[in-house]
């Protein structure tokens, strides 16, 4: 079963998140609200995956990737915003995978978590 990250600020987003991962047998190992916190629990969690919010408490959800990926160059991240269009660009540089715009549905969202886990390489 597939770990995952919840990183986001939004507590209600967060039960979606964990609510539409759990229904289709992904497991959340940790959600968090805050930037900072999200890096410490990357590297205590070692999560196949993380979803990560743009708009976060401490640190911008780009700001946090970025760390994430000098950690971990393999690690697997989804970026959702309400402004992804202008962060698209400068998150695909990055290394981020994908950038999700909200409001996104539901078939999106899980075809796109499901084609990260399945089409790139594990971690090692």
């Amino acid at each position: 079963m597939a770990k995952i990250l919840v990183v986001e600020d939004n507590p209600a987003m967060r039960q979606i998140y964990r609510l539409m991962l759990n229904k289709n047998g992904y497991d959340v190992v940790a959600e968090t609200a805050d930037g900072r916190e999200a890096i410490k629990l990357y590297t205590s969690t070692d999560p196949d995956l993380v979803i990560l919010d743009h708009r976060l408490l401490s640190l911008e959800g780009i700001d946090v990737a970025k760390i994430l990926l000098e950690l971990d160059p393999t690690a697997r991240i989804i970026l959702c915003s309400s402004d992804s269009d202008k962060l698209k660009s400068s998150a695909l540089k990055l290394g981020i995978l994908s950038v999700l715009q909200k409001p996104f549905n539901y078939d999106q969202f899980i075809a796109t978590v499901g084609f990260l886990l399945e089409k790139t390489p594990d971690k090692q």
